[in-house]
């Protein structure tokens, strides 16, 4: 009877701790050529059930803080995608997300992007 209490017991603890374990992903994106007024934008979706300009998305902005822009996702259950563009970065008056673009990010990823200028113009 205590062996089965026991049992018991510790799978009660099991599930309490997954209940409240942390489901988060965090983003950094170092770019320190960039002007501190700069800030940049993270859309994340959970959910893709046609084209993704259709699914709801959520919405982060990021400031430069010393050349780093930092994104905590928070209440990860499955996976998620993410766009992510700069403030100033837009095609026809348009947002254009260029920095990253349909990545799929989970519960405990930590994704470093460091971004270094090039010459020239891209499209």
């Amino acid at each position: 009877m205590r062996v089965i209490l026991l049992v018991v017991f510790i799978l009660c603890q099991i599930d309490s701790f997954k209940l409240f374990a942390q489901s988060k992903a965090q983003i950094f994106v170092h770019a320190p050529v960039l002007s501190l007024v700069d800030s940049m934008k993270l859309y994340s979706q959970k959910e893709r059930i046609v084209e993704s300009f259709r699914n709801p998305y959520r919405t982060l902005i990021a400031s430069n803080k010393d050349g780093i822009y930092s994104f905590e996702l928070d209440s990860l259950d499955v996976w998620t995608w993410i766009n992510m563009n700069l403030s100033f970065q837009k095609l026809g008056g348009i947002e254009v997300p260029n920095i990253m673009e349909e990545m799929l990010v989970e519960v405990d990823d930590s994704v470093h992007v460091k971004l270094k200028p090039k010459r020239g113009m891209f499209f």
